[in-house]
């Protein structure tokens, strides 16, 4: 986000999409919303080589992932929490109501692993997040308690996934990219 409150860059108006944009925007976007167009990816299609990787990265760990779905959004909500990413968080939330996630795991979320009501796995999806966040590494005692559900598949795509996060949080908060109409951003806590 910036400082003045609108995109640094804006997304790419219809008008101007080329064969491309279209061919990227107009199929089956991962997290879309029917009837909608996401304003991060008419935004990132300004440059459609890296969308395009970016969109099989996330096609990847995100809708190919090993990682159970609510796990899956624990991480997703985590990550753009410790990023302050109005435009991703607001989208997870969507989602993962979507998905049966209750109001009051999602506040969790915000709270971090000391909050209140997790339960010892969920408590170190969200610690392995934090601390990956901070120090680029999972304890050994996080990595224990994810190594007892988690395949080593999963325990490879964990990082993966928060790093994912990580990158769309820092590309829409540098880029300034608003949240798509109706999006509540941070304040859907």
């Amino acid at each position: 986000m910036t400082d003045a409150g609108g995109p640094r860059i804006a997304p790419l108006p219809r008008a101007r999409w080329g064969a491309d944009a279209l061919d990227l925007l107009g199929g089956d976007v991962p997290g879309g919303r029917a009837g909608q167009t996401s304003n991060f990816l008419t935004t990132l299609v300004r440059d459609p080589a890296l969308l395009r990787l970016l969109m099989g990265f996330i096609r990847r760990l995100w809708v190919n992932s090993s990682i159970p779905l609510r796990d899956r959004e624990l991480v997703v909500l985590r990550t753009t929490w410790l990023c302050q990413s109005p435009y991703a968080w607001s989208e997870h939330v969507r989602i993962a109501q979507s998905q049966g996630i209750d109001h009051a795991d999602i506040q969790r979320v915000a709270d971090g692993p000391d909050a209140a009501g997790w339960d010892e796995f969920d408590r170190a999806i969200v610690r392995a997040v934090d601390q990956l966040h901070a120090t680029a590494t999972v304890s050994d005692e996080a990595w224990q308690v994810l190594a007892t559900r988690y395949t080593e598949e999963q325990l490879l795509e964990f990082p993966m996934l928060a790093g994912l996060y990580q990158l769309v949080s820092w590309t829409q908060n540098a880029a300034g990219i608003q949240p798509n109409p109706g999006a509540p951003g941070l304040a859907a806590r």
